[in-house]
């Protein structure tokens, strides 16, 4: 990540930014479940967790939301442009720095072998448990350390 990126809350008004990468993103990783989310369903996806965005200059590039009563990673998203320049890899920092001691885990879908690799590269296994949803077969993953 570049010094003219940075990471912070999301701010209000910010939420079509945020639901713009997740569509364009998801599009480009899972073609065969191709999903449009806007405004207010990023807002229903994301209600009661907190949510940081990655940023250049005034252009939100990337996020991040998180259950913190479980450090559960619900999102993350990396607009396709800005894509393996240590966004990602940034804002599951930040997650783990604010988990304040949680573990991080998500969920990933199988599918998505470009996001299965990126995090086994940062160091996520499998947690033993995996299932099948409304876009497919999905995975969980914890974080290095994180007991399963």
């Amino acid at each position: 990540m570049d010094a003219a990126t940075g990471i912070r809350e999301l701010q209000p008004g910010e939420e079509a930014a945020c639901a713009a990468i997740l569509t364009r993103a998801w599009n480009a990783a899972m073609p065969s479940q191709p999903r449009f989310v806007n405004a207010q369903q990023f807002l229903v996806e994301t209600e009661g967790e907190r949510v940081f965005v990655a940023h250049r200059t005034s252009e939100i590039s990337g996020f991040v939301s998180i259950w913190m009563p479980d450090a559960f990673v619900h999102h993350l998203y990396v607009d396709p442009r800005y894509q393996r320049q240590g966004m990602g890899a940034a804002l599951l920092a930040n997650a783990a720095r604010i988990a304040d001691g949680m573990e991080l885990s998500l969920k990933c879908q199988t599918e998505n072998e470009n996001a299965l690799h990126f995090y086994q590269t940062l160091g996520f296994v499998e947690a033993g448990e995996q299932g099948d949803g409304e876009f497919g077969r999905w995975v969980r993953l914890k974080a290095p350390g994180a007991k399963a």
